[in-house]
């Protein structure tokens, strides 16, 4: 259930005639976090749609507020310090060939595809108590689970340099892609140096450097901000930026060959694990 304890009592005092203390249903809660590891170990494996014929993989972490303990010496109104926990998904999904041209219409117009095919055989997991080595290593047991002899098998991560390490030792027959939404929010920053948000500008300015990146041209295009870097009369802030998301792009330039996945009708987004990342 997503809300509150509060809320939680309200909606069991509607189904049943009994009053549940908040401290129960928090004794209830923890109870039966104890059981979730077992429930993921004993839950059969997925039916495998035989159509579903790609296995995907995605990785992320998540800053999350450790409240603090009730004393009088913390101020309740300050926040506690943020603990990273490290969100896993597992699924299938059929293949979806599309153009540049599509894919740009969609994120930059927005323009949802009615024919864009739904994640299947969905496993999401997220930790705070275990590491990022052993929470990867449960995604490598929901992916072989899923993997045939005739799948082919897509990781889709941001630029965090610690999980690319681990996803490289865990699925080195993979084909590894940088999620094109955080691309996305790096050229949109580049855009900003110069236009406001959400202006005209800044849409042409995000989807002309989004289609060089669909058709495989990413050197032109970082050639491209490079130019602008240095035949410009910039602002400190303004190269700061630019310089930002250069390097950005150069770092995770073999994992853009976006041309390649549209071919191949792999996903190149990661808004599963960002659901789960959310919650």
């Amino acid at each position: 259930m997503n809300g509150s304890y509060e809320k939680a009592c309200e909606v069991f005092g509607d189904i049943f005639p009994i009053d549940i203390p908040i401290r129960s249903l928090e004794r209830i809660v923890g109870d039966t976090c104890q059981d979730v590891a077992r429930y993921y170990e004993d839950k059969p494996a997925p039916e495998l749609e035989p159509d579903a014929v790609i296995t995907v993989a995605t990785v992320d972490k998540k800053g999350v507020v450790i409240r603090k303990a009730p004393t009088t010496c913390v101020d309740p109104t300050k926040p506690g310090k943020k603990k990273m926990s490290t969100e896993i998904c597992a699924y299938t999904i059929k293949r979806h060939i599309r153009t540049a041209d599509d894919v740009a219409g969609e994120i930059v117009e927005e323009k949802a595809s009615p024919c864009k095919p739904k994640p299947q055989t969905k496993q999401v997991w997220g930790s705070l108590s275990e590491g990022s080595e052993k929470t990867v290593a449960r995604l490598a047991e929901a992916i072989t689970e899923r993997l045939c002899w005739a799948s082919e098998l897509v990781c889709i991560l941001d630029g965090e340099k610690s999980l690319w390490r681990l996803v490289y030792q865990n699925f080195p027959m993979a084909f590894f892609v940088l999620d094109i939404f955080h691309v996305l929010e790096y050229l949109s920053e580049a855009a900003h140096c110069f236009y406001k948000e959400k202006s005209p500008e800044t849409k042409r300015f995000v989807r002309v450097r989004l289609r060089m990146l669909l058709t495989g041209n990413v050197g032109k295009m970082i050639g491209g901000l490079k130019q602008i870097l240095t035949k410009r009369s910039l602002s400190g802030d303004q190269k700061y930026t630019l310089n930002k998301v250069i390097g950005y792009l150069e770092r995770n330039k073999r994992h853009t060959r976006y041309d390649v996945c549209l071919e191949r009708g792999y996903p190149i987004g990661s808004g599963v694990i960002e659901g789960a990342c959310r919650n």
